[in-house]
């Protein structure tokens, strides 16, 4: 299966397209005495989706197995680079006229920057063609911190492990911090040992996020932000249990 095959798939199956699909299908078998339910279930499954007990659940079960690095942490356990995973792009901007890296690559890319100006460990960007050398532009023009090297053919994670694997192993560096969100960390670390990179140094961001209070009837209000951490969640924890399943063929 494809890049594109793959991402249109899960499109259709992840909220909010899966639940709609599902109401959908409902309302044209109401005549078989079965759509009513159908109708109930993906109203129910948007419902929750859309909830940020459910959200901020899902986020906190894949970043709760990681804790935050500090830059005294990254000097000690004697890492040689930091990787920087890419987090998506605008296209061409028009307010800049050129493209620009979306916010989660942001994020991480000033955490990067963060890190180096306390450790002065030099930065390795792991993104597409699209946005890699845009956000290697931005750390050294706008953030003013050199970039070591940049890899920019990557379409998914595990593209990102396997190609950055190569840098490394050509600079001869073995110690490496990765940089993402820490909902994108499981995945992050599974690609990249499944690469040959054994014991790579987790450095997660964006861990801010409260445990839920099913209590709170707070948590049980929808809003377009907790179906998008409920998106993202979902999105990481498909894309795990593929990795594990479907061995890469590429290794």
């Amino acid at each position: 299966m494809d890049f594109a095959t793959a991402r249109l798939l899960e499109s259709l199956l992840l909220p909010p397209a899966g639940p709609l699909l599902l109401g959908l299908v409902g309302i044209l078998l109401v005549a078989f005495g079965i759509g009513r339910k159908l109708l109930v279930v993906s109203l129910l499954l948007l419902y929750l989706a859309c909830a940020p007990v459910v959200g901020n659940s899902l986020i906190r079960g894949l970043q709760q197995q990681f804790g935050a690095v500090t830059p005294e942490g990254l000097q000690q356990a004697d890492i040689q680079a930091m990787v920087v995973l890419g987090g998506g792009y605008y296209g061409e901007a028009e307010e800049y006229g050129e493209a620009t890296v979306g916010p989660f690559f942001l994020e991480r890319l000033r955490y990067a920057a963060w890190l180096y100006r306390r450790t002065g460990i030099p930065i390795i960007v792991s993104s597409g063609t699209s946005d890699a050398h845009t956000a290697a532009q931005l750390l050294v023009e706008e953030l003013a911190v050199p970039v070591l090297a940049v890899e920019d053919r990557s379409w998914t994670t595990r593209d990102n492990a396997r190609l950055t694997t190569r840098i490394l192993e050509e600079k001869s560096l073995s110690r490496v911090a990765l940089v993402t969100h820490g909902w994108h960390m499981p995945r992050t670390v599974f690609s990249f040992r499944e690469a040959g990179l054994p014991d790579p140094l987790p450095a997660p961001m964006g861990l801010a996020d409260p445990a839920p209070d099913p209590a709170d009837w707070r948590q049980w209000i929808p809003s377009a932000r907790a179906l998008q951490r409920t998106r993202t969640a979902l999105h990481e924890y498909l894309g795990l249990f593929w990795y594990r399943y479907r061995p890469d063929p590429e290794q």
